[in-house]
């Protein structure tokens, strides 16, 4: 199955396969020669294991996947960090790049200095490093893609719909960044330039990352695409950079306005219009948007 294939979704009691053909697995049931879905949710297939992924349920981490979560406690030697999973995540100090990127071991005075580097209701973006058999987690951000998150929009969508992808953040043609994080949890903010991406490297290296006014013409694009996330989550379609774009050009070809892409009527078209286009148009937008990236 492709990574951005738009997945099937199927309500209770609906047939899915014959059990000849596949394995039972989480979220199906057995009735004579046939599987049913027990539970409201999207058909995954592992080879020959048949499952359904429910549509609202907490996130369950894997190694690699890239989150955004808000702080929530500074405690001893790490920060603890909401992700919607279970549990709160784990920060160690040690999993941080130091201001600087100095390469040292952790002392005393880096933990008494937690709170100059995050502090309560902060927002980031970090990496899942390592799951335990107790469901505990642990993140890093030694790298300095990672790290706080200024200057944007969250929006949160279920986190089924966003899958592994090759690149999770991302530079759109409009001008706007994402991080599209594994839990759900998507930033949008503003696009920069080679200087300011420079600039915002050089305070991040040094977690001093401040608020910055953006344009009200990115502001209007960051709004429209939040928009555009909006109605894919609500039509139970994948969220990715190709949805998005497709749905985002929709939007622009029928003239709506921004407030307006989320009325119903206007739901309906475009779900239509982006699973009818999904396939023939998602090589076109991939190579746009990696050119765009080339070109950053």
């Amino acid at each position: 199955m492709d990574e951005e294939e738009t997945r099937v979704y199927v309500e209770p009691g609906q047939r899915l396969a014959r059990k000849e053909d596949f394995l039972r697995g989480h979220g199906t049931q057995q009735k004579d020669d046939y599987y049913l879905a027990s539970t409201a949710g999207f058909v995954e297939k592992t080879s020959k294991l048949l499952s359904v992924l429910p549509v609202r349920c907490r996130y369950i981490p894997k190694v690699g996947h890239i989150v955004v979560g808000r702080i929530k406690e500074v405690a001893d030697k790490r920060w603890k960090v909401d992700i919607q999973s279970c549990q709160y995540g784990n920060l160690d100090i040690s999993a941080i790049h130091l201001p600087g990127s100095v390469q040292r071991r952790r002392t005393k005075e880096d933990q008494l200095q937690m709170r100059d580097f995050f502090v309560e209701g902060d927002l980031i973006a970090a990496e899942v490093q390592q799951v335990k058999s107790d469901g505990g987690f642990n993140l890093h951000m030694r790298n300095l893609k990672y790290g706080k998150l200024v200057s944007g929009v969250l929006v949160k969508v279920q986190q089924n719909l966003v899958h592994h992808l090759k690149l999770h953040m991302v530079s759109l043609p409009m001008g706007v960044d994402l991080v599209l994080g594994h839990n759900g949890s998507i930033f949008i903010t503003h696009s920069k330039t080679e200087a300011q991406q420079r600039h915002y490297e050089n305070l991040a290296e040094y977690y001093k990352q401040e608020t910055v006014s953006i344009p009200n013409q990115i502001r209007q694009e960051i709004a429209r695409i939040r928009n555009c996330i909006q109605v894919l989550n609500r039509c139970f379609i994948t969220v990715s950079v190709v949805t998005i774009l497709l749905l985002y050009e929709r939007a622009y070809e029928l003239n709506l306005p921004t407030s307006h892409i989320l009325h119903h009527q206007n739901e309906v078209s475009l779900k239509t219009y982006v699973e009818s286009q999904f396939t023939t148009r998602e090589s076109e937008i991939r190579s746009r948007v990696q050119q765009n990236i080339v070109d950053a």
